[in-house]
């Protein structure tokens, strides 16, 4: 018996339409908002895997290791605007600016034999996507840096616990904050170091 081809009628092309556009409705706002959720988690967790390298850094040469906020130009470091990104190096001639034509990598020349200038840079990381900014808590003056005992310590104080915000355009409401205890230690959070809520740039 032969059966011939049968295809959409009107009426089921019609509300295959009108469920694939609710489909799309539903899931694109999700997409995007997992989409920016995760860009803000990678972001914070580059910064915390640079800080982590600090640290370690530290310990093994005991010998300060800092992380700088890039200035929009030039260096010395930013204030508390480290949208422009940042370097991470060994301060190998005590002057506290990073030199960025030092070599990278840490070789192994003694750090006794460093010369003006001569730095260890160990990672850089560049400015932020245009909608993004990081912002350093009151405590970090442009830096952050790491002792030999892997205690962290900002540049205005002494041992204090110091925190980041990472915000989108989307504001306070999807900021992440990276907070970095007197030990070294860093965590992401919702909040300040006090528990209030986060505050973005306008």
């Amino acid at each position: 018996m032969r059966h011939s081809a049968r295809g959409l009628t009107l009426i089921e092309l019609m509300v295959t339409v009108v469920v694939l556009a609710i489909l799309l409705a539903i899931g694109v706002p999700s997409f995007r908002e997992f989409y920016l959720n995760n860009r803000i988690t990678s972001q914070i967790n580059m910064l915390h895997s640079h800080l982590l390298l600090a640290r370690s850094e530290a310990v093994k040469r005991n010998r300060a290791a800092l992380v700088c906020g890039r200035a929009a130009d030039s260096l010395p470091c930013a204030d508390r605007d480290w949208s422009q990104g940042w370097v991470v190096f060994v301060d190998r001639d005590g002057d506290g600016i990073p030199t960025l034509d030092s070599p990278t990598g840490c070789a192994q020349q003694g750090d006794a034999a460093a010369l003006p200038g001569d730095d260890c840079i160990l990672a850089t990381a560049g400015p932020l996507e245009a909608d993004l900014t990081l912002t350093a808590g009151t405590g970090i003056n442009g830096m952050l840096s790491f002792g030999g005992f892997g205690n962290a310590r900002c540049r205005e104080g002494f041992l204090e616990e110091c925190y980041f915000t990472l915000c989108d355009s989307r504001g306070s409401e999807s900021a992440l904050s990276l907070i970095v205890g007197r030990t070294g230690h860093a965590q992401t959070s919702r909040t300040t170091p006090d528990s209030e809520k986060l505050t973005c740039p306008e």
